[in-house]
Order: structure tokens, then C-alpha cells, then sequence
């Protein structure tokens, strides 16, 4: 009887012990496990309002932005920087204030200070499924096509963008994130004027290399980190200060 008994304790506690061991393998598991993270990119806009969604002054009207994106990075405190999957993305960025989303995944745990986007010309071997990147010159990284005083234009640029931002304080993402929103915030409105606020003829090809600079210096960045409070519920925290665009033209 009291080699039953023992037994039957053994056996309980053994079964114990393999419940606990995997409830904290569970647990470990979720506390490391990647949370979703969005970039989303939009032209600058009012309140809730698009601030002039096509036109960028008195005299020049937007009807296409195009933008051929090579790479997304995500760069971690401690360690290497992620790449999000995307590989020479033609963007075509709405003129309405609507959100474009660039790319999605899901990110490993950790804190990211450093947020990086390049924009450039196709590379030999590579290949869209875009026309207005593949005839011509496949230097081409930029395609603005709109209006000034009325007559049709076609804006391109042969630059390389490579768009940074820095994250004061980090995003952070542990147990508690549900998901983080990366938006990239695109002053249109800024392209064809210069620094005294007069209008720059976009047909100009003195202004190019103005244009090209205003291009690079109106993006800004924005974070939303949605937490669980601590009674499980989703709570946003929303970052107010924009992180400017600092990139170097190759």
C-alpha cells in the first residue's frame, strides 16, 4: 500500500513538474516571440485633411509620383539591422492623404533606434514590372508627372535617395507590443519651391538639383507602438515628434 501511495506521488509529482516546465516554455516562447511591425507611407496632411492632395503650388499640379524603392531597413540597438522583405518596390504614392503600405513583418523582440530607406535606380540584372523604369534609363529612381501653368511635364531623377530617421527614445518591442506602425510622412507640397518660398519651374533643368534636395529633406517619420496595459488592453502610444529625413545623395 505505501509503495502505491509513493508511486502515485512520483507520478504527480512528475506530472507537475512537466506542466510547469512547459508553461514556462510557453510563456518564454511568447515573450520572445516577433510582433508585427507595418511601414506605411503618406503625403502630409492637415489634421485629418490632405493639404493641397494634388497641387504643390499656384502654378504646378501633381497627377503621378512614382518611386522605386530598393530597400527597408530596421536597425536594432545591440544587434545587425533587419531587412524587411522588399526588393525594387515601385511605389505609387497616393495624392489623396490615403496611407500606402510599403511593407509588413514580423520583427523579433528588441529595441530599434534607426530606421532606414533607399531609393534608387535599377541595379544591372535587376528587373520591375514597370515600363516607365525599364525603357529608358534604368538610372531612373524618381517619376513625377503632372502640370506647371497648365502644359504637361514629366519630372525624373537619376539620384539615389537614402533616407534615414532616428528614433529618440527607441521603439521598443516586447510581450506587452501587439504591433508598431512605421509612417512615413511625404511634403509634397515643398518639391518645386526653394528656400524663399518661390515657385520652381520643374521643365527647368537648373532647378533639378533643388528639386532633387527638396525631394530627400520632406520625408519625415512617425511611430505608433500599440502596448497591453496591464489589464490586457490595448493601449496606443503615439510618438508627436517627427524624426526628419537625413540622407546623403550618392
Amino acid at each position: 500500500m505505501n509503495s502505491i501511495v509513493t508511486n502515485t506521488k512520483i507520478l504527480v509529482a512528475a506530472v507537475l513538474t512537466t506542466f510547469i516546465a512547459a508553461g514556462c516554455s510557453i510563456s518564454d516562447s511568447n515573450n520572445n516571440a516577433p510582433k508585427p511591425v507595418n511601414v506605411n507611407m503618406q503625403v502630409a496632411t492637415a489634421g485629418s485633411a490632405p493639404v493641397a492632395p494634388k497641387a504643390t503650388s499656384s502654378h504646378v499640379t501633381l497627377s503621378s509620383v512614382k518611386m522605386l524603392v530598393e530597400e527597408l531597413e530596421l536597425e536594432s540597438v545591440e544587434e545587425d539591422s533587419l531587412d524587411f522583405e522588399i526588393e525594387n518596390q515601385v511605389i505609387q504614392l497616393p495624392l489623396d492623404g490615403s496611407p500606402y503600405q510599403l511593407a509588413a513583418a514580423d520583427i523579433a523582440p528588441g529595441m530599434y533606434d534607426e530606421f532606414e530607406m533607399e531609393i534608387e535606380g535599377l541595379d544591372d540584372n535587376d528587373n520591375v514590372n514597370d515600363p516607365d523604369f525599364t525603357e529608358g534609363s534604368e538610372e531612373t529612381s524618381i517619376i513625377i508627372e503632372g502640370s506647371y501653368n497648365g502644359e504637361d511635364f514629366s519630372f525624373q531623377s537619376e539620384e539615389d535617395f537614402e533616407i534615414e530617421f532616428e528614433f529618440n527614445p527607441p521603439i521598443q518591442i516586447d510581450e506587452n507590443t501587439t504591433n508598431v506602425d512605421i509612417n512615413l510622412i511625404v511634403d509634397i507640397n515643398s518639391w518645386f519651391l526653394d528656400e524663399a518660398g518661390n515657385e520652381l519651374d520643374p521643365t527647368d533643368p537648373d532647378n533639378k538639383e533643388q528639386i532633387e534636395e527638396n525631394i530627400e529633406k520632406s520625408f519625415k517619420a512617425e511611430k505608433d507602438e500599440d502596448d497591453l496595459d496591464d489589464d490586457g488592453d490595448d493601449e496606443e502610444d503615439d510618438d508627436d515628434d517627427d524624426d526628419d529625413g537625413d540622407g546623403d545623395d550618392d
